[in-house]
């Protein structure tokens, strides 16, 4: 980092003394870009879709560099569909032009589905704070009034208006895209019958195989015939295993995921593969994840989200503020992949999005169930502040279930978890809800070494006992209703007492009946128990002990 680009001060100087602007851009229709596409094939145009909005946003901010010819130091943050940057007041007039151009191209390419809100807001020596709030709010508000900008152009015509509302010739354009249903006019009357998909879907696909096993990324402004690129607005971009070489002075190259600052682009660029009939590398689509599971033959999925994220940005200097922005971007950009890598997971889970502080994961639902745990403990250990916490959903569903289905339950699921509250009924977020139920991130843990317990049972006994050890729930939510430690204790022993007769699995009945104790008497206070943790937790060891059957084999 230059220490020259970490205070207004410096920025100032650095750029001629002049006023600055602070800029703020964010990206909305996000979720429904992404989102909109059948289950059948959707891993091959998610990732896509997902690498589309991330390599938007930074394209967007070279084009903003690149016109006013500045330094990419100016950049604050650029992550998760938004951007921050700062630049001499002088260039209102060009910003605005840049703005309408964006929109412009935006609105004919999506319809008017992909949105960017931008402004700006005059910065003066001194703590940046009050205008980072001010950005923020001003942008917020312009996201309530999207398009504006086109409609307030003085210089439209009438084939703006035209352009605006088009629907394009039915008659013409006979086909319908099976996996996003927009209407398209086939190339020949053979992709007619074959109901192929449309030209953007296809480019989607593209996108999201060319990043698989890329190590370098290229953005220019200029077509080179001897590489294969995607446009997006008006610049060009390149992958390659290889190391690119720039063809111009304005191009620039980055390297994913690298320890190399300058040039490093996080992403999670891997996605689990399959080798198909024709001896060549394809996505796993949702089916292969599902069916790699232990158990039952489920799809997992998982969305999280930093709580309270606004007020990590509250009162800071702009050192503080790009080290803090830098660290988010770094964990669910940087580390998050990292994770995903490792062997346990790689196989089988898939990194839809993660940007800034929001993430979306899919993959084998068992994996998906330690995963969340996994990326739990190592958040706490990066941050290492308990201000720092973040809340999830996850949800366990057949593969074939909609995808704008399943992504609105979970995300209906990440809001339970936000409005998770203690035994006092204060708002602590920091949760995780699965099947409907909340619980602590501690509570979490417990629920998964009481379902690996239970499946141990189930192993060496029969699955028949798991009926048994759902009927102990009563005497478990009898036990933790108990005020008196006295009374609580003597119910316990009861329940013990049952359990040690259900089952020959002398070993780890005695474990199950610890974590019992350990929940119901709560000797250090340290959290609220959700009474559904057993009957979850025996759901859960439920599946796992399932043996259905894939193509005749188990």
């Amino acid at each position: 980092m230059d220490e020259k680009y970490t205070t207004l001060e410096g920025i100032i100087k650095e750029n001629g003394n002049e006023n600055m602007f602070l800029i703020k851009g964010d990206i909305s229709g996000i979720q429904e870009f992404i989102f909109n596409v059948q289950s059948k094939g959707a891993s091959k145009s998610l990732k896509g879709k997902s690498a589309y909005i991330n390599f938007l946003t930074l394209i967007i901010v070279h084009k903003i560099i690149d016109e006013l010819k500045i330094s990419l130091k100016n950049i604050i943050y650029i992550g998760g569909g938004n951007f921050y940057l700062i630049v001499p007041k002088s260039f209102e007039k060009t910003l605005k032009d840049i703005r309408l151009s964006i929109l412009k191209s935006l609105n004919l390419e999506f319809s008017g589905d992909i949105y960017l809100a931008m402004d700006w807001v005059e910065v003066e020596n001194g703590n940046i704070t009050t205008y980072w709030k001010n950005i923020n709010d001003k942008v917020r508000d312009k996201g309530l009034k999207k398009w504006s900008e086109l409609f307030d152009d003085k210089n439209k015509s009438l084939d703006f208006y035209k352009d605006f509302f088009i629907i394009g010739n039915i008659a013409e354009e006979k086909n319908i895209c099976p996996n996003c249903h927009s209407t398209f006019k086939p190339k020949n009357e053979k992709e007619s019958e074959e109901k192929e998909v449309c030209e953007s879907c296809k480019n989607f696909e593209s996108l999201g195989a060319s990043i698989r096993n890329a190590k370098y990324l290229k953005i220019s402004k200029f077509k080179d015939e001897n590489e294969s690129m995607y446009k997006i607005l008006d610049y060009f971009i390149t992958f390659s295993k290889n190391e690119l070489q720039r063809g111009d002075s304005n191009d620039k190259v980055y390297i994913f995921n690298s320890e190399e600052k300058e040039n490093n682009l996080y992403f999670p660029i891997y996605s689990p593969v399959k080798v198909d009939e024709n001896n060549k590398e394809q996505p796993k689509d949702f089916t292969d994840l599902a069916n790699d599971s232990v158990g039952a033959k489920k799809l997992g999925v998982l969305k999280l989200d930093v709580d309270n994220l606004g007020t990590h940005f509250e009162n800071k200097e702009l050192k503080e503020l790009i080290n803090t922005s830098q660290m988010f971007k770094k964990f669910f950009e940087g580390k998050l992949n990292e994770l995903a890598l490792l062997e346990e997971f790689k196989d089988y889970i898939y990194i839809i999005y993660s940007g800034g502080d929001d993430t979306f994961i899919l993959g084998s639902y068992d994996k998906i169930l330690l995963f969340s745990q996994k990326v739990k403990n190592e958040f706490d250990k990066f941050f290492n502040d308990s201000k720092y916490t973040f809340s999830a959903g996850i949800l366990i569903i057949d593969d074939k279930q909609n995808v704008k289905s399943f992504s609105k339950k979970v995300e209906e699921y990440l809001e339970k978890s936000k409005d998770r509250k203690d035994k006092n009924g204060n708002k602590v977020k920091n949760g995780v809800t699965i099947f409907g139920e909340t619980f602590s991130w501690e509570e979490y843990e417990k629920l998964l070494k009481l379902k690996e317990t239970i499946v141990t049972i189930a192993n060496e006994d029969s699955r028949a006992v798991l009926s048994k050890i759902m009927d102990s729930t009563k005497g478990f939510m009898s036990a933790i209703s108990s005020d008196r430690y006295k009374e609580k204790s003597k119910k316990i022993w009861r329940l013990s007492y049952y359990l040690r007769n259900v089952t020959n699995s002398k070993v780890e009945v005695e474990k199950l009946i610890e974590i019992y104790e350990d929940l119901a008497l709560n000797r250090e206070n340290k959290y609220y128990v959700n009474r559904a943790i057993i009957p979850l937790a025996t759901r859960l060891a439920e599946f796992e002990t399932r043996r259905e059957k894939v193509d005749g084999r188990e």
